[in-house]
């Protein structure tokens, strides 16, 4: 338990709204979970959810890990990798889905769901602008539970799953776009750094986000020149006082925007998550760029932001659109599904550990603010305003079912 919600717990008793007996209760609680984990399509999604080393360290805590066979190999993790930690490896989806605890890198397809028992527990990206409203009345319909990577919290109010992941989208955004910059992939063979004698290329970032750091950093480091545009002074600021040196910065004045345009060789899409701004960038403003400029939007999974990206596959990331040279896919970070998934076991592990420290998932949801965040149905109660809003169903806040809340 984090110090944040100790102190939850602690205002709370006080105010006699916990008894001591519960409270004692929820700190020496603890369950055995059994975790299944899924793979995702091939053709889609190489990463996996949990390394070999977190199931082990989940495996040690006392609960039971099953996955069926293959799942890790795109993060090229083979079934004996796990089994020496004591994964049991499942060569049917039926006993993977007889687990309490589900973990998949991908939203469950619909056909998924008939395998689903009341009650279950499903950890899975929520993606929510590539959300249908089909497959969420269908969730609510099994009475299971769904916390989604994006929406879970730690102790400091931040998005451990999202950032770091979208640190390392920041810095695939600059290898993307070096690579389809060169001669290797047909295009215009400039250089993305500067050299002596001839000017560097330019690299426009629209948002200021976690993403658009590492994406300018990268840039910066190789000697680009690099324009960062938000319609935030703060986050401007911040990124500026981050990262300093050839970086400029300004807000999303028209003016400004078309004349960062003319002289771009990369545009990147990446705006902050749950952004106000409603940025989404017209045909007659791209026509702009220069022939064979490199388009990444990194804002896929949030609707893209401009009017030429079309979703991709990761084997087919690409396309050509009016001379321009597009880059759009659900997640750039597949690309290196191995990092990846390590980077992302490392905070689910912890995160599956404080569930089973807990009696119950009930009682995990009432008392740890962070985790109740990333709940978006509950028992086939949908509690996120954002998916009800988006997908026009009705919705209950999480305070509603948990008073403590």
């Amino acid at each position: 338990m984090n110090n944040r919600d100790l102190l939850r717990l602690e205002s709370l008793t006080q105010q006699k709204l916990l008894p001591q007996e519960e409270l004692k209760h929820h700190i020496s609680g603890k369950q055995q979970l059994t975790i299944g984990i899924i793979g995702s399509d091939p053709k889609e999604e190489n990463r996996i959810s949990l390394t070999p080393q977190g199931c082990e360290l989940l495996i040690k805590n006392g609960n039971v890990v099953r996955m069926l066979t293959k799942a890790g190999k795109g993060a090229s993790f083979d079934d004996v990798d796990y089994s020496e930690y004591g994964v049991d490896i499942c060569s049917s989806l039926d006993e993977v889905f007889e687990c309490q605890i589900l973990v998949k890198m991908t939203p469950l397809d619909i056909s998924e769901v008939q395998y689903l028992k009341k009650g279950q527990i499903i950890f899975s990206p929520l993606q929510l602008f590539l959300q249908s409203k089909d497959l969420i009345q269908k969730l609510q319909k099994k009475r299971v539970t769904c916390i989604s990577f994006e929406y879970l919290q730690n102790d400091y109010n931040e998005y451990p799953i999202a950032q770091i992941l979208s640190e390392l989208s920041g810095m695939l955004a600059i290898q993307v776009a070096t690579n389809y910059l060169s001669n290797d992939c047909k295009g215009r063979g400039v250089f993305l750094g500067g050299i002596t004698g001839i000017s560097p290329a330019e690299v426009v970032i629209l948002g200021a986000s976690t993403a658009s750091e590492y994406a300018a950093r990268s840039a910066s480091a190789m000697g680009a020149t690099v324009k960062v545009f938000d319609d935030s002074v703060n986050r401007l600021r911040d990124m500026n006082t981050k990262i300093g040196g050839y970086l400029s910065t300004s807000i999303f004045y028209p003016q400004a925007l078309a004349k960062a345009f003319k002289s771009a060789d990369v545009v990147i899409g990446a705006l902050p998550k749950n952004s106000p701004l409603d940025l989404f960038i017209p045909e007659e403003t791209m026509r702009i760029l220069k022939q064979g400029a490199v388009v990444i939007d990194l804002n896929m999974m949030q609707g893209g932001c401009f009017e030429g990206s079309e979703l991709r596959s990761m084997h087919n990331p690409s396309y050509v659109k009016n001379g321009l040279v597009y880059y759009c896919v659900r997640d750039i970070t597949t690309r290196v599904s191995r990092s990846a998934s390590i980077a992302l076991s490392n905070v689910l592990t912890s995160v599956l550990l404080g569930l089973s420290n807990s009696p119950s998932i009930a009682n995990h949801i009432r008392y740890n603010i962070g985790f109740a965040e990333g709940v978006y149905i509950y028992n086939g109660v949908l509690t996120n305003q954002d998916v009800g809003q988006h997908l026009g169903l009705d919705y209950k806040g999480l305070d509603l079912l948990f008073p403590l809340l």
